[in-house]
């Protein structure tokens, strides 16, 4: 039997989170001046492929029963 638990955020943790996050998201923010314009948008297309296979790998990891339990992994798909 699988138990299943709900998670839920408090505005609080949030914003401890994202307080400590800063100084990476700050370093994050300084990197594109790192490439050309070119290697920018070689970056931002790889970034928009990658983050839509996860989205579509994680639509498909609904479970197919009341326990949980998946029958089927999801595939992973190779875009052309």
């Amino acid at each position: 039997m699988i138990r299943r638990c709900r998670v839920v955020g408090r505005l609080a943790w949030v914003d401890r989170i994202l307080t400590e996050l800063k100084p990476l998201f700050d370093s994050l923010d300084e990197l594109p001046a790192h490439f050309t314009a070119q290697e920018q948008a070689a970056i931002n297309r790889y970034l928009r492929l990658a983050a839509q296979q996860l989205t579509e790998f994680a639509a498909g990891l609904g479970h197919d029963d009341d326990e949980g339990v998946r029958t089927e992994q999801p595939k992973a798909r190779i875009l052309g």
